[in-house]
């Protein structure tokens, strides 16, 4: 019993180095805390000073130039800019609407084509484009065949059952 004592005393730790453990995962876990949330800050802070630096670029844009005519444009605000792009498709909708391309086309010289004026070319190996075969519908499928096999749903007491039933078959012998 005394040998037990002084092996299991040998073993322990003295107090002062369980404090000093104790001192020490309190430590790391305080650096791990410090460093989690310096990262966090400079993360942060990175990006509000791009947002800071896109906000003003935003209100200070330059350089572009007017369609209509060859003067700068200075745009006050992204209001200005969307109500220049707005602005601009509506004169590329007007000038690429339908009346507008055949009135072009009729004053450069075009006119529409009559049967007679068609040419047709034949592409060797050309494949005409196939339409889309898409997948059947779901339908239901009716599935009668059980998930889990009779082996796996046997009880122990089952099989035990079973197994002495085709012993005791076994035993008689064969039926005459």
């Amino acid at each position: 019993m005394n040998r037990v004592q002084l092996l299991a005393q040998a073993y322990s730790q003295t107090p002062w180095r369980k404090q000093m453990q104790l001192i020490g995962a309190f430590l790391l876990t305080l650096v791990a805390v410090w460093l989690v949330a310096a990262l966090y800050l400079d993360v942060t802070a990175r990006a509000a000073t791009i947002g800071r630096e896109i906000q003003d670029m935003q209100v200070h844009t330059g350089g572009m130039m007017r369609i209509d005519s060859n003067e700068p444009y200075e745009a006050n605000s992204i209001e200005e800019l969307e109500r220049l792009n707005a602005s601009l498709q509506l004169q590329l909708a007007l000038l690429t609407a339908d009346a507008t391309m055949t009135e072009r086309a009729r004053a450069m010289g075009f006119h529409p084509a009559k049967a007679d004026e068609i040419v047709y070319v034949v592409v060797p190996d050309y494949l005409p484009p196939q339409p889309a075969t898409l997948a059947p519908p779901p339908a239901a499928v009716a599935n009668n065949t059980p998930l889990i096999t009779s082996a796996y749903t046997e009880s122990l007491v089952d099989w035990v059952k079973a197994q002495l039933f085709q012993a005791s078959n076994l035993l008689k012998g064969p039926l005459p």
